[in-house]
């Protein structure tokens, strides 16, 4: 018999709960509910953040990243920031451009606004304690196709550009040599409230597909170096949006900078008690930066990404920023599981302070080819032990690699000296061979040589002491 599906949860098991997703009643197993049990809840700058077991599942090798993993992270490394760079950047959640592109009822659209209007209505209450055109970098992590980028805006309260000779202001042009005819269609994401990409950006975006990405061996501070000898009037400020995308997708991310675009022009309007400024003024590109060589550690690149921004920032403003295409190696993100164990390491250690609740346990991670024992976790001093262990075999098994090559080292050098040994034994050997040969002939020329099956060593010998015998015996 069917039943209504309000009808189901009073005939369910207690174990088994629902929830609601996209408008669908779904069942919710037991290990569901297990993995979305916190695991830590921690406060960063007045903003709280919880990661369950779910999220920590994520940190398994080969796995992408969750919003509140990139979330959370952000804002870690935010607060470590110096105070002058803390005050002067802002960083929005994961969940900020999927609201504000997405789409809306038709009950609640208000037909008398404009698209543009109706999509910062959504967002308005996001910026309610923040003034974003008194900061100089606007960081927004953003999920489109299932991948992660960054987007920042940059120095939004400028109205032109700034160079470092006495910081004046300049509407010089940006260098446009080579600059090429780009598809003007460009495809939205299906279920997405965007805005139409400006033409202006369309060549600087394709610029950045990695078929234009030049193999130069070369790094950050090479660059540098040469941009401080061959320019000196650099650009060291400007109104900009900037895309770093580890999987870089050209054309297809100049719809995220034009919708930036209108947000910021509604933003400013309500901010500054309706005035208005035109932000298409505002030019955008897709940096040149280091691309991940798998599919699935996009979210670690943005975490890396934002951490090089700080570490090895930006000194030339001119498009498009050539500057940046050897920022790292990929290996700083990749190599080791290295970022994601960074990861793991932040998370452990806050859990390591602050206890694990009561009833929950950790699942083992995967982690460089090597398994996270986790599990069996309850409380403050059982974490903190196991933390420690972790952490001791973790460095157990560094110290094994590292005598392990040592080993093979050593083995391959005894092979040689053993090779070099033998080869110098055979030398000797094949000079007394000769030796006796000669010596042989001079005392019988008739002698005889026998094989000899039984010893490989000495495969020859010489049978003329035994004839001799034979004839004295003969002649008696």
């Amino acid at each position: 018999m069917d039943l209504p599906l309000r009808h189901i949860s009073t005939i369910m098991p207690v174990s088994v709960k629902r929830r609601r997703i996209d408008g669908q009643w779904l069942i919710k197993k037991p290990n569901e509910r297990q993995d979305d049990k916190v695991i830590l809840q921690d406060t960063i700058d007045q903003t709280t953040f919880d990661i369950k077991i779910c999220d920590y599942r994520l940190l398994e090798k080969g796995l992408m990243m969750s919003d509140a993993l990139i979330d959370f992270y952000l804002a870690y490394m935010h607060s470590k920031l110096s105070d002058k760079n803390k005050e002067k950047a802002y960083v929005f959640s994961t969940h900020f451009y999927s609201c504000l592109t997405k789409q809306i009822n038709k009950s609640t659209y208000d037909t008398s606004l404009s698209c543009s209007k109706n999509r910062h209505n959504k967002v308005e209450k996001w910026t309610k304690k923040v003034n974003v055109f008194k900061k100089d970098f606007i960081f927004i992590p953003i999920n489109k196709y299932q991948h992660w980028c960054l987007a920042v805006i940059c120095f939004p309260y400028l109205s032109g550009k700034v160079y470092i000779k006495q910081e004046t202001h300049c509407d010089e042009p940006d260098d446009n040599t080579g600059r090429y005819e780009v598809s003007q269609c460009v495809p939205k994401l299906p279920g997405a409230d965007e805005a139409d990409p400006i033409v202006e950006d369309l060549w600087l975006f394709d610029l950045c597909l990695p078929k234009n990405y030049q193999d130069r061996h070369s790094n950050y501070y090479d660059d540098v170096e040469v941009l401080k000898t061959q320019k000196k009037n650099k650009l060291i400020k400007r109104p900009c949006i900037l895309i770093f995308d580890s999987y870089s997708r050209g054309i297809l991310n100049a719809v995220i900078t034009a919708t930036l675009r209108e947000w910021l022009q509604h933003e400013y309007c309500k901010k500054y008690n309706g005035e208005q400024k035109d932000f298409q003024f505002m030019k955008a590109c897709s940096v040149k930066v280091p691309q991940q060589p798998n599919i699935t550690d996009c979210g670690l690149f943005v975490m890396h990404y934002f951490e090089m921004f700080y570490s090895r920032p930006i000194i030339d403003y001119t498009f498009p920023i050539h500057h940046l295409e050897n920022w790292f190696h990929t290996d700083d993100v990749v190599k080791n599981e290295k970022k994601r164990k960074e990861v793991y390491n932040i998370i452990t250690e806050k859990i390591k302070a602050k206890g694990l609740p009561d009833g929950i346990e950790l699942p083992d991670l995967h982690l460089n080819d090597h398994i996270e024992e986790t599990g069996n976790i309850r409380n403050k001093n059982d974490l903190s032990e196991k933390v420690d262990k972790q952490e001791e075999k973790i460095e157990e098994d560094e110290d094994e690699e590292e005598e392990g090559k040592e080993k093979e080292n050593d083995e391959e050098e005894q092979e040689q000296e053993e090779y070099e040994e033998e080869e110098e034994q055979e030398e000797e050997d094949e000079g007394d061979e000769e030796e006796e040969e000669e010596e042989g002939e001079d005392d019988d020329p008739h002698y005889i040589i026998e094989l000899d099956f039984g010893d490989a060593d000495n495969s020859f010998s010489s049978s003329t002491s035994s004839d001799n015998e034979e004839e004295d015996s003969d002649n008696n």
